[in-house]
């Protein structure tokens, strides 16, 4: 899991005035939601310039089905290649 700052928990998601605290979801454990929160602020950066947040936020929530529930999709959907985690 990416090292983070401590100021990037209250980052601004696209000039929305919103903080990522905003985006938990009110099912989430704490525990799911610091790991979902690390795989938003780690690709935040790359989803900003495409100006695709809300890409960003559904694609985290694919990404914790696909890795904490073992939800699978078609594999025509490539999701592998959409979710490059380091």
């Amino acid at each position: 899991i990416a090292e983070i700052e401590v100021g990037a928990v209250y980052k601004l998601l696209n000039g929305t005035g919103r903080v990522i605290e905003d985006y938990r979801e009110p099912f989430e454990s704490d525990k799911y939601w610091l790991v979902r929160k690390e795989f938003i602020l780690q690709h935040l950066e790359e989803y900003e310039v495409k100006n695709n947040t809300v890409g960003l936020l559904a694609l985290s929530m694919v990404w914790f089905n696909h890795v904490f529930l073992g939800c699978r999709w078609a594999s025509y959907l490539d999701l592998p290649h959409m979710i490059h985690t380091q």
